[in-house]
């Protein structure tokens, strides 16, 4: 095989590395969002309905999530299923 045909097998296979490991990150933390979601509209089901609340990963390696439902704000902790009320910086 010649240098230039192993080299942009490489490139390949790094570029195809790391776009699995995006696509990955972002279906987990796409799960963690919901799991905050369920949380929040499982213990205030008076926002179950409206549809007017926003998930934010704050950390992904710990699980944090900030749920905004307009004029209250959550931070669920996914991991241990603990939920804080307010913003949490970053």
């Amino acid at each position: 095989m010649s240098f230039l045909f192993k080299v942009i097998l490489g490139a390949l296979l790094l570029f195809l590395g790391v776009a699995g490991v995006s696509f990955l990150q972002s279906r987990f933390d796409n799960g963690d969002e919901r799991k905050a979601l369920q949380a929040i509209y499982f213990k205030f089901p008076e926002f179950a309905g409206q549809n007017q609340c926003n998930a934010n990963m704050i950390s992904r390696v710990r699980g944090i999530v900030e749920v905004d439902c307009g004029a209250r704000a959550w931070v669920v902790d996914v991991l241990q299923g603990a939920i804080r009320e307010g913003r949490e910086n970053p």
